[in-house]
């Protein structure tokens, strides 16, 4: 029978005292990953223990270290259950350590007074961090003998933990990394981490570029006859929801397609719902966005104060000038 990999599961209190001069526990280990490069980007997480009691015994400390040694890819799990929302990330376990570092460059800042209070016994060398959908997780998680992990019914953490079926977390690096590259890092639906996001058809294209229009003739008109032909001539791909056919939920397919683009054009004319949710998924991913808007149309107050582009329904020619030199720009 094949040996279970070993993985740990900790829990952290961003209530808790010590916790005060760290308010974003998750984002202060992840700038310190920010900070060095690939051959070096790790991070110290210390196990602060208020109570002394501890759920892993420095003895498992050899397996896992083991099994990391081997190569088998070993994950702390972070649960966070006293925010409005109970939280679940998972690191990239690349050692466990007895030693102090509290004042390791690798380690927030943060942690050297807490050494002076409570008792650190354990550290976790933690090369990435993400977040996870905590229910999918859960389910995920199981104790040696199979038995589906409560973590209501934990009182002391670290915790052995197994997983049911093995999970690849890092196919992509930093949790930050994925902001830089215009990548959901949190499901706006769900409230989980994006769990398209590593999918091959969301790979970032540089030549794509995002169409947001109303579902009307008219702005279908601008699009085929203007906006296409000029992406096209300068060798961009177009994506719009309409041409695209998939089983999913149809905002799904479209923050997909948002992710996967480069840059995008938003026709805003006449306060269309959706593609102001649209354009607000843009702004917020770091889109390059060209506005456009019928000259007949209106715009949305608080968009009047961003430039956009006004264009005529009868001089295509015109609009082709002005899509082709915001594309060349």
């Amino acid at each position: 029978m094949k040996k279970k990999t070993i993985h740990i599961i900790l829990k952290w209190n961003e209530a808790a005292i010590f916790h005060s001069e760290a308010p974003d526990t998750i984002l202060a280990h992840c700038q310190i990953l920010k900070i060095f490069s690939k051959t070096d980007k790790y991070v110290w997480w210390g196990k602060v223990s208020v109570s002394g009691y501890l759920g892993l015994k420095k003895d498992d400390l050899k397996s896992i270290n083991s099994q990391i040694k081997d190569k088998i890819p070993t994950y702390i799990f972070l649960y966070c259950p006293d925010k409005s929302f109970p939280t679940m990330h998972v690191g990239k376990l690349e050692e466990v350590s007895i030693e102090d570092k509290s004042f390791d460059i690798h380690t927030p800042s943060y942690y050297r007074d807490l050494k002076q209070k409570y008792p650190i016994p354990f550290w976790f060398k933690i090369s990435d961090i993400t977040e996870l959908s905590l229910s999918n997780t859960l389910e995920n998680l199981e104790y040696e003998n199979g038995r589906v992990f409560d973590p209501v019914s934990v009182n002391f953490y670290p915790q052995k933990i197994y997983l049911n079926s093995e999970e690849n977390y890092f196919l992509y690096s930093n949790l930050y990394e994925h902001i830089l590259e215009g990548k959901m890092v949190r499901c706006f639906k769900t409230g989980g981490a994006c769990t398209r996001v590593n999918e091959k058809e969301l790979q970032f294209n540089p030549n794509q570029v995002f169409i947001g229009c109303p579902f009307k003739q008219e702005y279908f008109n601008m699009v085929k006859y203007v906006i296409k032909p000029v992406c096209n001539e300068l060798g961009y791909s177009t994506w719009i929801a309409n041409e695209q056919f998939k089983n999913i939920d149809i905002m799904c397919k479209v923050c997909g397609g948002i992710q996967s683009s480069a840059r995008a054009i938003i026709d805003i004319t006449n306060w269309n719902a959706n593609v102001l949710f649209e354009l607000g998924l843009l702004y917020g991913l770091g889109k390059n966005v060209l506005l456009i808007k019928h000259d007949d149309g209106d715009a949305p107050v608080d968009l009047k104060g961003i430039e956009y582009v006004n264009y005529d329904m009868n001089n295509f020619d015109e609009a082709k000038k002005i899509i082709k030199s915001y594309m060349e720009g």
